[in-house]
């Protein structure tokens, strides 16, 4: 016998959060502190916002749970979603080197909302990476030394 889900009248907005470390699009609803996301469309940890946005809508997400990178719930909520675009995503800046003898240089953001290490110059071959807390130097060069160039992972 087949159940119908009864929606209850009621809207909750969520915004994009990041792509978890099984590439699925994570969604986050800061009224109830709860995750949401989709296990059918799947995206590369370096994908934006935009293309996400793109491709998935309110229908495709469930409930996923209380913590970013969980078990999901798997269930259809019973209140309508609401994706709301993300206006500003504060990054900070955790590394920022310019070596004086070769003249490259080195990047790495962190966005506390989204927990993204973002990676740039020098280490652009590195992908997003997850962290829970600001990251240490110690973290990234761990991270660094695991994607050297020309060495598989």
């Amino acid at each position: 016998m087949k159940t119908k889900t009864k929606l209850i009248n009621k809207t909750l907005t969520v915004e994009f959060y990041g792509i978890d470390r099984w590439n699925r699009p994570v969604f986050y609803a800061e009224s109830n502190k709860c995750f949401y996301g989709s296990l059918d469309k799947l995206f590369s940890t370096e994908a934006t916002e935009s293309e996400v946005l793109s491709i998935v809508n309110s229908d495709d997400l469930i409930f996923f749970g209380i913590e970013f990178d969980c078990e999901p719930n798997g269930d259809k909520p019973t209140y309508q979603l609401l994706i709301e675009k993300n206006d500003d995503i504060e990054l900070i800046c955790v590394l920022d080197h310019v070596s004086q003898r070769t003249g490259c240089g080195v990047c790495v953001d962190w966005c506390p909302k989204t927990k993204q290490m973002y990676f740039g110059g020098g280490y652009s071959h590195i992908p997003n990476q997850y962290s829970k807390t600001e990251p240490t130097i110690e973290l990234i060069n761990e991270i660094v030394e695991s994607f050297k160039v020309g060495e598989s992972k």
